[in-house]
């Protein structure tokens, strides 16, 4: 161990390299905490495997994202259905009095059953407000996009009205260099 202290001649190049060696150690701890550090995503993947070992996932969501339901009141339509039960019988009696026959008729009228029936259509609407919620989310941030594409759209404009007098100041100059250089009032 003093061999390598040896070959340095002084104390002030011992500390300089003793000072070298411990940045350079601290650099590297440095580098391997910041590549190492938190992770938010390996995070949330460990913290769903926990809540999915304990069967606690879908408790947390049902209770952030309740499914709401909606009952509408429907129409209610009343329908008459009319049935006949039995069989139409007809019997013909012929009777004989004094040299007259008389043909007397019977029917027998079928009874006649009346069934009301009252129908009411109503609808329950479940709601999923978590899928509501994540379209919220998607909303707001195409608004941010569109907000942000429409400065750039704005700057663009304003570069282009920028760029076009510069192209029509660029035009008159030639257009006047070429006037006064026919006119030989300008010789080059």
């Amino acid at each position: 161990m003093i061999n390598w202290l040896i070959k340095y001649k002084s104390m002030k190049q011992i500390k300089e390299w003793f000072f070298l060696v411990a940045m350079v150690i601290m650099s590297t701890m440095l580098i391997v905490g910041c590549l190492s550090s938190c992770n938010p995503q390996r995070k949330i993947q460990k913290a769903e495997q926990v809540l999915k070992a304990a069967n606690a996932l879908a408790k947390i969501c049902a209770d952030e994202f309740p499914v709401k339901e909606v009952f509408i009141k429907g129409d209610s339509v009343l329908l008459f259905d009319t049935l006949y039960v039995g069989e139409n019988i007809f019997d013909t009696v012929y009777k004989t009095f004094n040299d007259t026959v008389t043909r007397v008729v019977t029917k027998t009228l079928p009874a006649k059953i009346v069934t009301k029936t009252v129908r009411i259509t109503d609808t329950i609407v479940k709601e999923n407000t978590a899928r509501i919620e994540d379209f919220n989310i998607q909303l707001r941030n195409k608004e941010i996009e569109n907000g942000i594409l429409k400065a750039d759209r704005d700057n663009w404009k304003v570069k282009a009205k920028q760029r076009l007098w510069w192209f029509l100041i660029a035009v008159g100059a030639i257009g006047a260099y070429t006037i006064l250089k026919i006119k030989k009032i300008i010789s080059f």
